[in-house]
């Protein structure tokens, strides 16, 4: 407490001593408790949070970097996109925040950008970066429901699908089963197969059974 009124004087700085935390380091809780109380501190527990990196902890164990991986997860939309057809005015804004992100701009500050989005976007044979579009990786994970459907047979919630939408579960184009549903969610996962047909790729006719493989798929594309 000297040293920080040291500090105070030297700085012109105050401490707020009600918003300060004491922690003890190879020292039993109760004597950090009693000594917090004196000090009109708040007893403090390792490891803590000081600018957005842990403190007092070692950073070997998994449990150690659940902040960052809960942190990384919340930054990334692609249980959304697994799941969720976003609409593309939605895909607009995250790929602005992506194109500034990259520019090294933020919020509303925006820096020059050197090259096209679009080309950053292509793979490295191309000149781009492979990054992959917001759009693309949307298509890729909602399709991927297709192949799940046709190698996950038994399971209870491929049962429910053709209860609804028939043996096919609404994949083959043109029957209408599942994209006359009041836009449900599986009529989204049906109509992003359709949307890659439209892109020129033969995606919805890329699956053949192998036989003597019952439910054994494999895809050609």
């Amino acid at each position: 407490m000297y040293l920080l009124e040291c500090f105070k004087k030297a700085s012109g700085l105050k401490v707020n001593y009600h918003k300060s935390n004491l922690y003890g380091v190879g020292i039993n809780n109760n004597i950090v408790e009693e000594l917090a109380t004196w000090c009109s501190y708040q007893a403090g527990n390792l490891p803590f949070m000081y600018l957005g990196l842990p403190v007092g902890s070692k950073m070997k164990k998994v449990n150690d970097w659940s902040p960052v991986i809960e942190k990384f997860n919340n930054r990334l939309p692609l249980y959304y996109f697994s799941l969720f057809r976003a609409p593309p005015c939605v895909l607009k804004i995250l790929e602005s925040v992506r194109r500034h992100f990259f520019w090294g701009g933020s919020g509303s500050n925006s820096k020059m950008s050197w090259v096209k989005w679009d080309t950053i976007l292509l793979p490295h044979e191309e000149g781009g970066l492979n990054i992959m579009s917001l759009k693309s990786k949307k298509l890729a994970l909602l399709c991927k429901w297709w192949w799940r459907f046709k190698t996950e047979t038994n399971t209870l919630w491929i049962t429910v699908i053709r209860s609804i939408y028939g043996s096919n579960g609404g994949l083959v184009l043109g029957d209408g089963l599942a994209r006359n549903s009041n836009a449900s969610l599986w009529s989204s996962i049906c109509d992003a197969g359709k949307s890659v047909d439209d892109l020129g790729i033969n995606f919805s006719n890329s699956f053949t059974r192998k036989i003597g493989n019952v439910g054994e798929y494999s895809f050609f594309g």
